[in-house]
């Protein structure tokens, strides 16, 4: 029993480390010390504005806003220990571009920056219970990232639609994507409406699809979706979560050289209920999505579905 005891402790007063517990069990990580190995690793580039700790799916966070001192590209990754649960050794991380103060950003998949400079950015960090041993380091686990031209303007049809919402978020054309499927009998068809932002304020958007009658059956009828944001004055900072989170996990130490061959690669999402907006800031919203046989016919149907604008009630 004293042997256990002394274990504990010792766990307990070491810096940045949980106690080894079940999952469930009572641990509790050192923010002091996460905050300051985070101020020492990235402290030279993003400014440490607030923390604290959240529930997300059951799931326990440190949760850091920190603003951007300078433009580039960033990486922030942490590794970890669990105890009891799942695979042993994490190596998670988060990839962000920063743009010239003032910038205007084009959001669409894959396309950078993501903000400007006097911007701030959310993060998630794991602490649950059984999550034991953090470290930060900014350098990426990743050889390279991929980079494009693509702006996500290309192909796009700037037909006229009626917008009640013009006066803070200009429409400026809608994309068909479409990807053919392995058996060749059908096409993956993604519908998406191209806006900018433009006056400040407030903005409910509910985005819906008119189908033709001859794709009534490839579609189902829905009230549309949700869309909650904000236009800023020029000027003025934004927030925004850094969404996309890099998963790695092994029973296998890793090093910078390699990583083990048994292990698991992934990603996970973290959302933002309100989005903010810069004046200028160009946005790329789903409307819908439908599965389309490659049959003659079906493009120029598929480029008759056209986006409903409305403003949510």
């Amino acid at each position: 029993m004293k042997l256990v005891l002394s274990v504990l402790l010792t766990c307990a007063l070491l810096p940045g480390i949980v106690a080894s517990s079940p999952r469930g069990s009572a641990g509790t990580t050192n923010i002091a010390q996460l905050r300051k190995m985070f101020v020492q690793k990235f402290g030279a580039d993003f400014e440490l504005l607030s923390d604290r700790v959240g529930e997300v799916e059951r799931e326990r966070y440190w949760i850091v806003t920190a603003r951007a001192k300078r433009s580039g590209t960033f990486t922030f990754r942490y590794k970890f220990q669990r105890v009891n649960y799942g695979y042993k050794y994490g190596d998670n991380e988060y990839h962000l571009e920063v743009g010239d103060k003032g910038c205007k950003r084009m959001l669409f998949f894959s396309t950078r920056p993501d903000i400007c400079v006097g911007d701030s950015i959310i993060l998630h960090f794991q602490i649950s219970d059984y999550v034991v041993n953090h470290t930060f380091t900014n350098v990426s686990s990743f050889p390279t990232y991929f980079t494009s031209s693509y702006t996500g303007m290309e192909g796009l049809q700037d037909e006229v639609v009626a917008n009640p919402l013009g006066q803070h978020l200009k429409y400026l054309g809608r994309t068909v994507r479409s990807s053919i499927r392995r058996d060749l009998r059908y096409s993956a068809v993604d519908f998406s409406a191209i806006f900018e932002a433009a006056n400040p304020g407030k903005v409910d958007l509910v985005l819906s699809a008119d189908v033709p009658d001859a794709l009534g059956e490839f579609h189902t009828q829905s009230q549309g979706v949700s869309f909650h944001m904000v236009v800023v004055p020029e000027g003025e900072p934004i927030t925004t979560v850094v969404g996309l989170e890099h998963i790695w996990e092994s029973d296998y130490a890793p090093d910078e050289s390699h990583k083990p061959r048994s292990s698991s690669f992934g990603s996970r999402t973290h959302g933002q209920e309100v989005l903010m907006l810069h004046a200028g800031d160009r946005i790329s919203l789903t409307y819908i999505g439908m599965s389309l046989p490659t049959r003659s016919g079906m493009e120029e149907l598929s480029l008759q579905v056209k986006p409903v604008i409305k403003a949510a009630p």
